[in-house]
C-alpha cells in the first residue's frame, strides 16, 4: 500500500468538496465513507497502539466543537 498516494486521494477528495466540484448528495455520501472508516480507523488503531488515543484526543475534541457549532 502506498500511504502517501492514498493521503493525496483524500486531499483531493477534501479539495472537490471545498471547491464545491461535488454536488450535494455525493458529499453527503463521501462524508458518512470518511466517518465510519474514521470511526472503524480509530478503534482498531487505539486498540492495537493504546498510546494513539492521546494523540488523537485533541482532534476529537476538535471534530466534536466543529459540529456542535453548525
Amino acid at each position: 500500500m502506498d500511504v502517501n498516494r492514498e493521503l493525496k486521494y483524500m486531499e483531493e477528495i477534501t479539495k472537490a468538496i471545498t471547491e464545491e466540484r461535488l454536488g450535494r448528495e455525493d458529499t453527503i455520501n463521501v462524508i458518512e465513507e470518511i466517518m465510519k472508516a474514521t470511526a472503524e480507523l480509530i478503534t482498531t488503531a487505539t486498540q492495537k497502539y493504546p498510546e494513539i488515543a492521546v494523540a488523537i484526543t485533541p482532534w476529537i475534541e476538535y471534530i466534536n466543537k466543529l459540529i456542535q457549532s453548525q
